[in-house]
């Protein structure tokens, strides 16, 4: 069988132009891989503006139209009427959508403890809403102004109360991303560490590639000799 590349005693391919021929080679295959990693970035960038795109028109919208938007209003009324107001409608959006009582905030079995239960949530709510008409029902027995220190040191409780141990709907909204968008509440902020994470290994991927084995660039240079010799 003949040899692809040519004897030694009339080989046209000396030995540095083998060199510079495996120099271009390499040279040739860093300048691929880098091309790679351009494109790589710009796909997670896009990736991301639109998971975040989405879920800011299908994800948080439709909640805080519901729900959401309700909670935040009765932290920021000003009158004890108005908190109250909000968070009865704040109870009647998650009823709406469909958060019974049965349902959690987290999504595996081992987290499902009651301080995540639905139940919870809508009998925190309610004594919430206890606490306006037990403060409703003060100022008008005391004929309490809103304007006064002591009007407004009454919704500031209330206030203090609602974010005591993190928001009121520390449950309804995991439990409605849940059962409405589970891939936003899988993946939450973690989608970004997930997207870094795979711009990294196919970063590394092309790097590898670029610095392949000796092994494979002989055997391409022995491709081109093997041609050369045929001319």
């Amino acid at each position: 069988m003949t040899s692809l590349l040519p004897a030694s005693s009339d080989r046209k391919m000396s030995e540095k132009y083998y060199s510079i021929l495996a120099e271009k080679i390499k040279r040739k295959r860093v300048k691929r891989a880098w091309r790679i990693i351009p494109a790589t970035i710009i796909i997670s960038i896009t990736f991301l503006v639109v998971f975040h795109v989405n879920y800011v028109i299908n994800v948080a919208y439709p909640y805080n139209k519901k729900i959401g938007a309700y909670l935040a209003n009765a932290y920021d009324a000003s009158t004890l009427e108005l908190m109250k107001e909000n968070y009865i409608r704040a109870k009647q959006g998650m009823i709406d959508e469909g958060l019974t009582p049965d349902l959690y905030g987290k999504w595996f079995d081992w987290e499902k403890t009651a301080d995540w239960h639905m139940n919870y949530t809508y009998q925190y709510i309610d004594g919430l809403i206890a606490r306006c008409d037990y403060y409703i029902n003060q100022t008008k027995q005391a004929n309490i102004s809103p304007f006064t220190d002591i009007y407004n040191q009454m919704i500031q409780n209330l206030r203090d109360e609602s974010q005591r141990n993190g928001p009121v709907d520390w449950a309804a909204w995991p439990a409605w991303e849940i059962k409405y968008a589970p891939l936003y509440y899988l993946a939450g902020m973690a989608v970004w560490t997930f997207t870094l994470a795979a711009c990294l290994v196919i970063i590394l991927i092309a790097v590898a590639y670029a610095l392949e084995s000796e092994y494979d660039i002989e055997t391409e240079l022995k491709e081109k000799s093997g041609q050369k010799n045929e001319d």
